[in-house]
């Protein structure tokens, strides 16, 4: 959701004004580079799994137990949520009676992050499997069936590297068999690790060298309207121009909000960019202090890119957009709230 409040200085109803503007974006949680070059998120991952496997089969007197290994590919759709298409291969169940059992299975999944705190995140994944069974008994018969059956998986994973997690969880799928090669329950707990394509982003090169920006607290209340329809234009120097536009929220760890309501809320930036080739704007992420100081400073980065993303496709050229992410270094200094996105709108009329 997102709510707008647009304040300009008195001062554009006379014919003179100066030639810069500074705007302050808010950025709420409930989730690169100084240069104009940046990257677009790859959304995709694979990973690798090993297990120790229990078939849990209520005819036997004993539970048979064994390994699996399995691979994946997936799809990133937010910071916490993603799905994934993956084979296990179960080795050789030896039941009672010198009967063996071997299974594989395609599976496929949504996982959600329910909790994260730095570098940990608590998982879960629901999805199901499509089963192939093959059961031979002492005296050498082979029976075999192919089915689905509901699958879950509770975990944790650890953020080791920008593209690394490690990751370790209980797999349980359901009625594994066919009524011919008879059922069990598979019970596993398994390690692993992901390869995320997302974490890759041009790093930042001189974050030390920034100035702040001056505070919109320090500037005298000024009067308000509900919206501009006419493109903001500016003849020569007077006072500045401020525009105040207050609260995106952003889920908790999240660099992403609807594009559309963006595109929406900041129409006068975008147009006046459009309208004025000339006029860059920095935009400037931040993140607050909780977790790693890489972490956050990737964090802040990705914000950047999100909102500079949307300003692109909006019709405003790359090369008038600066790109530059803060991580936590702003995260108590000034009384704006830290999960934010700043813009400094730096003015040049076109001739």
């Amino acid at each position: 959701m997102i709510t707008r409040t647009l304040r300009i200085n008195e001062t554009m109803i006379f014919p003179q004004f100066k030639r810069s503007i500074i705007i302050s974006l808010c950025v709420f949680a409930s989730p690169v580079s100084a240069s104009e070059d940046f990257e677009v998120v790859n959304p995709l991952f694979f990973g690798a799994k090993v297990g120790y496997q229990l078939g849990n089969d209520a005819s036997y007197n004993k539970t048979p137990s064994e390994t699996l290994f399995g691979g994946y590919v997936g799809y990133q759709f937010r910071s916490d949520t993603r799905w994934d298409l993956g084979y296990q291969s179960h080795t050789e169940l030896d039941g009672e009676g010198g009967i063996k059992v071997k299974t594989s299975l395609i599976e496929s999944a949504v996982g959600y992050d329910f909790y994260s705190h730095g570098d940990f995140s608590a998982y879960g994944r629901v999805g199901g499997g499509y089963w192939d069974v093959n059961k031979v008994d002492s005296l050498g018969s082979s029976l075999s069936g192919k089915g689905f059956s509901p699958l879950v998986e509770v975990g944790v994973s650890y953020k080791l590297s920008k593209h690394i997690e490690l990751i370790g969880g209980y797999q349980y799928i359901n009625k594994i068999g066919s009524s011919d090669t008879r059922y069990y329950d598979s019970h596993a707990l398994t390690i692993g690790a992901r390869f995320k394509f997302s974490q890759e982003i041009t790093p930042l090169p001189t974050i030390q060298e920034i100035t702040p920006l001056p505070t919109i607290q320090e500037i005298t209340p000024l009067p308000t309207i509900q919206e501009i329809t006419p493109p903001l234009t500016i003849t020569n120097d007077t006072a500045p121009i401020i525009f105040d536009v207050s609260s995106i929220l952003f889920e908790h760890d999240s660099f992403w909000v609807d594009k559309s309501e963006i595109k929406k809320t900041y129409k006068v930036l975008i147009r006046t960019l459009k309208e004025n080739p000339l006029s860059k704007v920095d935009i400037i992420g931040h993140s607050d202090a909780t977790g790693s100081a890489l972490y956050n400073q990737e964090l802040s980065e990705k914000r950047a890119i999100f909102v500079a993303q949307v300003l692109e496709g909006a019709g405003v050229r790359k090369e008038q957009i600066n790109i530059i992410g803060m991580g936590e270094a702003d995260s108590t200094s000034t009384n704006k709230p830290a999960r934010r996105v700043d813009f400094n709108l730096n003015f040049n009329k076109r001739t």
